[in-house]
């Protein structure tokens, strides 16, 4: 919210931003920053003038970054000047100090100590009276009227706040924003800080710098009919400065303009200006123009972006900002580059700590991937935990991916005969397996459906784990009985396997005994299975059975059992044969799909 506190004396008045108008009638005072415009109107003659000037005059020549420290003293002077606080017409006092920017919201604040640490300290240091006007729920923070020792800032109910007491969190927000908007002295508004980005110079890993230095001309930008200036493939590095300047072929050019020699620059930019546009290269990474506006306004913007949050953070601001200029310079279309984010987790040691070089607990991927393989490494990461969740490294956790994965190995050389037997890749409609509970066909299918349906929403360790309840099924068929389902099946498995462990599901695909499908050789190039159906509709449906109304058991019949054939395997149950023996069967009741009741005579 935007307030406005009209200053005594002066037609101008103080726009104050804030995000918690719920504590307006605790600010005891205001705090303006030393560049604010409004130091600049206190009359010459008046008696703080003077002090206000000096303390200008030394605030200005320490950096902003320096003044908003954590641990840089907070230090102001009382301008003289007061303002009247709209919602309650209370006079409050205007001070400068050095801890509020101008780049800020509006470079002026409305100080309320009770509920924000930073104006508690300030306030304590120059006596200036702390106003309590939240208090917890159940009665967890500060109680009223109690001196405080340190500022409250979370949320709860407000106090000595006039007709808004009792009101909390949002409503009260609304109500006192409200109430500002109707004496037009306030409105809801949205503030951005974004500083401006500084393109830091690199060595050579980032984009040449397409300016040429010229003696006469001085610097001068290359013809466009020369873009994109490339870096050299070749070039020393020594570990002093930029390996282009050693470069004669790369530094030495002519200029543009006059036609006398000239250099190049010899460092590159930041690679956030590349970065921050690629995604609109990709659709055409052939065109001789940086992109196809037709195309990329038609596919763009992204669907999703992924990253990590500290990396993503910055590079989403320059990204947007390359798009933004890009769509008024009539480029794109659209107004964001990416339409989701989604951040990855993060992995920390195996005692929860941040890894780092310096505390000396990364864990090296090399050794893993040298021991273990990258696909048991993805699989542990992607199967460890929910992929937006931080989480501990465990030592053992790429054993135990490579443990499945060799189980899939062994599960091939398994079936070896069975997939030689049936090179074909048509699932077919499976019986149940003896001692399975549910058709092969009816799992193979529920397995499509769910990695897919994961997969998409990111949630790789459930996908994993139904991969790996496939196996287990895949296992129960027996070695030395070639069976067709098993065979299709267990392609199916691997072509699912093979989003999470590329490597070693192309090695089997190729081992086992496959017919290409629409020339297609390797896994990768193969269409993802479809799901069918009428493969969902479960082949077993489940009946509880009653005797006299009181339920015994349940049974499992197939999908399409009638009611004498659900009847028929009731009793072959044994518990339900002990119950019924030697007694005449009166009545049968059946709820189709549900119910079975013996009434006895």
């Amino acid at each position: 919210t935007e307030v406005i506190f009209q200053v005594e004396g002066q037609a101008e008045p103080l726009k104050v931003f804030t995000a918690r108008p719920d504590t307006l009638f605790g600010c005891t005072f205001l705090v303006v920053a030393p560049e604010h415009p409004l130091l600049d109107r206190i009359p010459p003659g008046a008696a703080e003038a003077s002090a206000v000037k000096v303390f200008r005059q030394k605030a200005l020549i320490t950096p902003a970054e320096e003044r908003a420290s954590e641990g840089q003293q907070k230090v102001g002077v009382f301008t003289g000047q007061y303002a009247v606080n709209p919602i309650n017409g209370e006079r409050v006092p205007i001070w400068t100090a050095n801890y509020v920017l101008m780049d800020y919201g509006t470079g002026a604040v409305m100080a309320v100590p009770a509920h924000d640490q930073r104006d508690f300290d300030f306030a304590v240091q120059y006596h200036l009276p702390i106003r309590q006007v939240i208090r917890a729920a159940e009665h967890l923070g500060p109680a009223p009227g109690v001196r405080l020792d340190q500022a409250y800032e979370s949320k709860g109910i407000l106090i000595n706040s006039g007709p808004f007491d009792g009101l909390t969190g949002t409503d009260a927000i609304a109500a006192i924003t409200s109430a500002l908007s109707k004496k037009a002295q306030g409105n809801r508004t949205t503030q951005y800080r974004l500083q401006n980005w500084s393109i830091s110079r690199q060595r050579y890993w980032g984009n040449p710098i397409p300016i040429v230095y010229c003696q006469k001309c001085g610097a001068v930008p290359i013809p466009e009919s020369e873009l994109p200036l490339l870096l050299p493939d070749k070039v020393e590095f020594n570990g002093t400065g930029s390996p282009l300047s050693r470069d004669a072929e790369f530094m030495e050019t002519s200029c543009p303009r006059c036609g006398e020699p000239a250099q190049r620059d010899p460092d590159t930019m930041d690679t956030f200006v590349d970065s921050s546009w690629y995604y609109l290269r990709y659709p055409t990474p052939r065109g001789t123009q940086p992109f196809d506006k037709d195309l990329v306004n038609r596919m763009l913007p992204v669907d999703v972006y992924v990253g990590g949050v500290e990396h993503a953070t910055l590079h989403l601001l320059y990204s947007r900002f390359m798009v933004k200029a890009l769509r008024d310079f009539g480029m794109l279309s659209f107004d964001e580059p990416f339409t989701r984010l989604y951040n990855q987790g993060i992995v920390n040691d195996s005692l929860g700590r941040r890894q780092s070089k310096s505390a000396g607990n990364v864990v090296e991927p090399k050794s893993v991937i040298g021991r273990y393989g990258a696909d048991s490494l993805r699989v542990y990461l992607l199967f460890a935990t929910a992929y937006n969740f931080s989480m501990n490294w465990i030592d053992t956790g790429p054993e135990d991916a490579h443990a499945y994965l060799m189980r899939v190995w062994r599960l091939r050389q398994r079936m070896e005969k069975t997939l030689e037997v049936h090179p074909g890749n048509i699932l077919g409609k499976a019986q149940c397996v003896e001692g399975h509970p549910r058709s092969l066909r009816e799992l193979v299918h529920q397995t499509i459906q769910k990695v897919a349906h994961d997969t998409e929403r990111f949630q790789f360790n459930t996908a994993i784990a139904a991969l790996m309840v496939l196996t287990n099924a895949l296992y129960a068929y027996p070695a030395d009985q070639p069976q067709q389902p098993a065979a299709a099946a267990f392609r199916i498995l691997i072509r699912l396997l093979g989003i999470f462990a590329p490597h070693i599901a192309e090695e089997i695909w190729e081992k086992s005994s496959v017919e290409p499908t629409a020339g297609a050789k390797m896994l990768v190039d193969l269409p993802w299975p479809e799901v069918e159906a009428d493969a969902l509709v479960p082949a077993i449906k489940t009946i509880a059975v009653q005797v006299g109304g009181k339920f015994v058991t349940s049974i499992d019949v197939p999908q399409e059992a009638t009611e004498s054939e659900v009847l028929a395997s009731a009793h072959q149950d044994l518990k339900i044969a002990k119950r019924i023996e030697g007694k005449l069967l009166k009545k049968v009741i059946y709820v189709p799909n549900r119910l079975l009741n013996l009434l006895l005579g």
